[in-house]
């Protein structure tokens, strides 16, 4: 479990969202991500944590383009997490 700093500031940022935090779940789940991933021709990166609900559709996202990279990421709860997170997406980021 994370430290108690890091349980506050995560509901702080579910509270400030309360309103809204729905819908972008429900526009992840309506949107048509088979018919849209393979038309993407720019560099993707689909990244998970373990713990995202979604989790169990990693390999078959990643499946949808075959220039897609892929990356298994630690998440956030730790700092040495964040800096490994932070590092994977900075990678794909900075490449050519």
């Amino acid at each position: 479990m994370p430290p108690p700093e890091r349980l506050h500031a995560l509901f702080l940022e579910v509270a400030k969202a309360i309103g809204t935090y729905r819908l972008s779940y429900r526009a992840a789940f309506r949107y048509g991500m088979a018919k849209a991933v393979p038309k993407i021709a720019h560099p993707l990166l689909v990244a998970f944590t373990r713990k995202d609900r979604v989790f169990p559709l990693f390999e078959r996202a990643a499946a949808l383009n075959p220039r897609a990279e892929r990356a298994e990421m630690p998440g956030f709860e730790t700092p040495a997490a964040c800096a490994e997170t932070a590092a994977i997406l900075r990678r794909f980021l900075d490449a050519p």
